[in-house]
């Protein structure tokens, strides 16, 4: 979790940096695409940490980012990547959590996975070096909680 918060802080310094570069040259479009980039970044770290709502605040600002280098820079290959990249990540994050308002409301697929997850872990107190059956019911446990 420390590595997290580093992480967390470090992105919000660069945030800061490339800001204040922005304040001063404002179409500096390789600093947009490098704010951009970070602002990615952040929407990365806040989905691995389940904090959806800070992820979709990250996406939408770098999405903003790369559009308003785009404007001043319509043929820059890489920026394009990078929004077309965003854009890919945000919808997996909208397509995961449309999928477990939907799940959290079927009462049969959730009965089913928390009887694996007992089902698992009476086997794990039987074959304690299956990693492959822990991993998988700790997953299974983790999105459960999640729903």
């Amino acid at each position: 979790m420390a590595q997290h918060t580093d992480a967390l802080h470090s992105y919000r310094q660069a945030l800061a940096t490339y800001d204040q570069a922005l304040q001063l040259a404002p179409n500096l479009v390789q600093c947009l695409n490098n704010k951009g980039t970070v602002l990615a970044k952040l929407c990365i770290l806040h989905t691995q940490l389940e904090q959806y709502p800070e992820a979709l605040h990250s996406y939408e600002q770098a999405l903003a980012t790369y559009d308003h280098a785009l404007y001043l820079a319509p043929d820059d290959t890489y920026i394009h990547k990078n929004k077309g990249l965003v854009l890919h990540r945000l919808g997996f994050l909208q397509a995961r959590r449309s999928l477990q308002v939907r799940l959290s409301e079927n009462i049969e697929a959730l009965k089913s996975w928390q009887g694996a997850v007992a089902a698992f872990s009476c086997y794990l107190t039987i074959v304690t070096g299956d990693e492959y059956i822990r991993n998988l019911r700790d997953l299974l446990q983790k999105f459960l909680d999640n729903l």
